[in-house]
């Protein structure tokens, strides 16, 4: 599972038909999708590349999904 502000927004599971199972629900509603993967490494890979491109466009995608799976705490930015 991928957690961003407090709230689920990917969920890698195992299926019956196929492998694996993605549930990706980034900001908004009509942003969700559901696909398959062959392995829960290749759908968490997945999931962390979809979600980071969503959840921060204005940032290269190496440097979003690095940014969104890194769990240290973050200083709250100063306002000048």
């Amino acid at each position: 599972m991928l957690w961003w502000s407090g709230r689920q927004i990917a969920q890698v599971s195992p299926a019956k038909e196929r492998v694996v199972r993605v549930h990706l629900d980034a900001r908004k509603m009509w942003q969700t999708k559901d696909v398959w993967a062959a392995s829960v490494d290749q759908g968490k890979r997945y999931a962390e590349r979809w979600c980071a491109a969503r959840l921060y466009p204005e940032m290269r995608l190496r440097a979003a999904v690095a940014r969104m799976v890194d769990d240290s705490p973050r200083e709250p930015r100063r306002r000048l």
